[in-house]
């Protein structure tokens, strides 16, 4: 069952100290690496479904593997190679889902959450995993691990699907990300109502074009992302607190 984290506002000092300072910072509060003694299984399958529903399938290569779909260029051939029919059902490859995980001191209540993502995406050859405290995009997690550039990231993707999770210390990020992705937002925010009232976000509302899911728990995650792929432009505004109510 899900469990419960302590409630931010009960945080320690520094924590606190962070959320309200106008400097604003990247450093890294805690280790997102897969903790594998995690009880991770009651979510697999609801994560995997969302990830394979949303995933892009925007290449033309196709699968022969795994059958999906007819590839209707081979087909066109059947008459002439005389194959039979599931010869030619295969399934297209799909672009990767890019998973960006805040870790900064805010977000330390939800670090056992982080780490059950991290733990489920690396377990998979279809998503990047990237860490950016604060929205700072600084290391590569998956496939492989390695510093990178968070203006050479930002730069780079362009026509994705993106999950961010993360609260409104790095609102910005998602905010760019969602004008040229289809950016998700899980922000597990409590402390403030709208973007403006956070020091460190420069936009507002209006200026975020893809889905923001305001969810407290992974439970309420995955019944956020059951009520997203209802809405096929995955555009949607779902709070938790509301109720899940969409705005």
């Amino acid at each position: 069952s899900q469990q419960e984290f302590e409630n931010p506002d009960e945080s320690d000092e520094s924590e606190e100290d962070q959320a309200q300072s106008h400097a604003y910072n990247t450093q890294q509060a805690f280790d997102i690496a897969p903790n594998n003694e995690l009880n991770i299984r009651y979510y697999q399958t609801e994560f995997y479904r969302f990830l394979e529903m949303i995933a892009e399938e925007k290449t033309k290569l196709y699968d022969p593997a795994s059958a999906e779909e007819f590839n209707v260029k081979k087909l066109m051939f059947r008459p002439y190679e005389r194959k039979p029919l599931n010869h030619y059902k295969m399934s297209r490859v799909r672009d990767t889902v890019v998973l960006i995980l805040d870790n900064s001191g805010s977000m330390s209540w939800w670090s056992e959450n982080l780490e059950t993502l991290a733990e489920l995406a690396m377990q998979r050859n279809d998503i990047e995993v990237y860490i950016a405290p604060n929205g700072y995009i600084e290391e590569m997690l998956w496939p492989r691990q390695q510093r990178i550039s968070h203006s050479g990231v930002m730069k780079k993707l362009r026509g994705r699907r993106v999950i961010y999770v993360g609260d409104f210390d790095g609102a910005d990020t998602p905010v760019e990300l969602s004008w040229y992705n289809d950016v998700i937002w899980v922000c597990p925010e409590e402390r403030y109502e709208s973007f403006r009232e956070h020091d460190w976000v420069h936009y507002d509302e209006s200026d975020f074009k893809g889905a923001f899911l305001r969810v407290f728990t992974l439970d309420e995650m995955l019944t956020a992302f059951r009520k997203l792929l209802s809405n096929p432009s995955l555009k949607a505004w779902i709070d938790m607190s509301r109720g899940g109510e969409d705005e």
